[in-house]
């Protein structure tokens, strides 16, 4: 009984699991491919930031087609849902095919797997300090001091001034970045503050929010855990009919 009840759960779990690993691919690609349908509203804003400030956004932003860091995030988004929606199909078709028992015991330790690495990047990640934002911060410096031109028509130049404008920072860590290169949108509202550090004040900010659901979604992880050890544990002793 108990068997046929953690079957039920299981696969209630992983519908829900199927349903959000398809929407979170539906969105990553929509952010992936189409990221201009983003940028307008976000470019008329800056453009209104930078009135207030005295500054004037390059014309070219108008025509921006591409969005580095909303293709990044496209990606990762839609990798990260297939992968969901993959493993839940898979848990879905083994409890109505009744196939193998064994795939109860796979999926589990692939989940716990997936627990561990979670846990590992929230520990970097919310970790100011971390190897993780030192490396990423340095490979972001760098590219700013060989790649960024002041009012530049390249992807990156536009991107990086939009982002100085919007959020009101300049750089990475600060104007020093720059290498002893000017760059205007920093000084449309006089910030010294880094794009990243700011982002990083951010997620301290809201930390708590963010600490909730990393635990909400590690404890619904475990009793997928729990749930598929329990079927298969269930099923040696007494086979479902």
């Amino acid at each position: 009984m108990l068997g046929a009840v953690a079957k039920l759960v299981f696969l209630s779990i992983n519908c829900f699991v199927l349903v959000a690993g398809l929407l979170m691919i539906i969105f990553g690609m929509t952010f992936y491919f189409s990221p201009y349908l983003h940028l307008p509203d976000l470019v008329e804003r800056s453009e209104k930031y930078s009135e207030d400030a005295g500054y004037t956004l390059p014309k070219q932003l108008r025509d921006m087609k591409e969005f580095p860091i909303a293709n990044e995030f496209g990606l990762a988004l839609a990798l990260v849902g297939m992968f969901l929606a993959l493993l839940s199909l898979m848990a879905i078709l083994v409890v109505c095919l009744t196939c193998g028992d064994i795939f109860y015991i796979v999926y589990a330790l692939l989940v716990f797997l997936m627990v561990v690495a979670e846990i590992t990047l929230c520990i970097l990640f919310l970790n100011s300090n971390s190897v993780l934002h030192k490396n990423i911060k340095e490979d972001l410096k760098e590219k700013v001091r060989n790649e960024y031109v002041d009012q530049g028509n390249d992807t990156f130049s536009e991107t990086l001034n939009l982002i100085h404008v919007y959020f009101q920072c300049c750089g990475i860590t600060g104007e020093s970045d720059f290498g002893g290169k000017s760059s205007q949108s920093c000084r449309a509202h006089n910030q010294t503050m880094g794009c990243y550090t700011k982002l990083m004040e951010e997620i301290q900010k809201n930390l708590a929010w963010i600490t909730t659901i990393l635990l909400l979604l590690i404890l619904l992880q475990m009793i997928e855990i729990f749930l598929a050890s329990s079927v298969y544990f269930s099923n040696r002793i007494v086979p479902f009919l």
